[in-house]
């Protein structure tokens, strides 16, 4: 009885050795990824990219009220790779940055290596810092409103349009329609007083002159190194540069490592379409007949 009793306990501990043996590893990997948390000192930053043309505003804005909110995050790169979009969606996404680093401050940096034109860079100039690689296009700042013109094709192929309306410029853009002197007057005021927006905004961040704007405010775009002499800029340079600016910006240690937080980014229809990723309650062929009925009506600040 004895000698079974003895054996039982021989045979648990064996069980007990091996039990302990097996967990060893994973206690050791988890005290490994605990402690090296701890000395590594890592430090979160958020990474919103914007690498598309700018047809909506409301899932960047959801991801920039997040990093700010998140007190774990020290600062905000956004890596711009973007050749502009709708006026109104870039201009509300500077005016989220710039709304929430007045509540939440922290340091917001821009990186682009190709591309930060026209809605682009609208909403670069929000940030503390712009960092562009040296033959990056830069700028196209201005804004215009088109339309198709197809009063004259439809009249040839006998295709009657008619149409009700009420208000006089209400009809000013469909492209069956007539022209005038006064309605192209309408639309010109329209344009210019989203590029008086546009270039004030621009003025005011980058300290520049605005009675000087017919240099950098005329719709040309400039390498990056081009955009550095204008004041576009502040610096010439990529990644490398990009961190240690946020690291200085955000008083985080040269030795801390940086843990990127990713923002959502929109699905492929969505970016195409511009629509937000909550709502999908409409199909996309309602989506692309509701853009395709409201692109006349957009005001656009991009590079073509």
């Amino acid at each position: 009885m004895a000698t079974k009793r003895s054996l039982t306990s021989y045979l648990t501990i064996i069980f007990m050795v091996i039990v302990i043996i097996q967990a060893i590893p994973f206690t050791i990997k988890f005290i490994k990824s605990y402690y090296d948390d701890i000395l590594q000192l890592k430090t979160k930053v958020g990474l919103i990219k914007i690498d598309q043309p700018v047809m909506e505003a409301g899932s960047y804005s959801k991801s920039i009220k997040k990093f700010f909110h998140d007190k774990e995050i020290k600062a905000i790169l956004l890596h711009i790779e973007c050749p502009g979009g709708a006026a109104g969606s870039s201009q509300s996404i500077f005016n989220e940055i710039m709304s929430y680093k007045k509540d939440y401050p922290k340091p917001v940096v821009v990186m682009t290596n190709d591309l930060c034109a026209s809605g682009g860079y609208y909403i670069a100039c929000a940030a503390d810092y712009i960092i562009a690689s040296p033959s990056a296009i830069v700028g196209s700042i201005g804004s215009y409103i088109g339309t198709l013109k197809l009063k004259d094709f439809a009249e040839h192929w006998k295709v009657k349009y008619q149409i009700k309306q009420s208000g006089k410029y209400k009809t000013a853009l469909n492209p069956f329609g007539e022209s005038s002197p006064e309605i192209e007057k309408f639309v010109q005021e329209v344009t210019d007083d989203v590029y008086n927006q546009f270039t004030n905004d621009v003025a005011a961040r980058r300290k520049l002159i605005l009675k000087d704007a017919d240099k950098w405010a005329n719709g040309k775009f400039f390498t990056g190194k081009q955009a550095l002499a204008l004041g576009l800029v502040d610096e010439l340079g990529s990644e490398y540069n990009t961190i240690k600016k946020i690291k200085e910006l955000a008083l985080i240690e040269k030795d801390k490592e940086i843990e990127w937080v990713h923002a959502k980014q929109p699905s492929l229809y969505n970016k195409i379409l511009g629509k937000e990723d909550d709502n999908g309650s409409l199909s996309i062929t309602s989506l692309l007949v509701s853009k395709i009925m409201h692109f006349p009506f957009m005001a656009f600040t991009q590079i073509d």
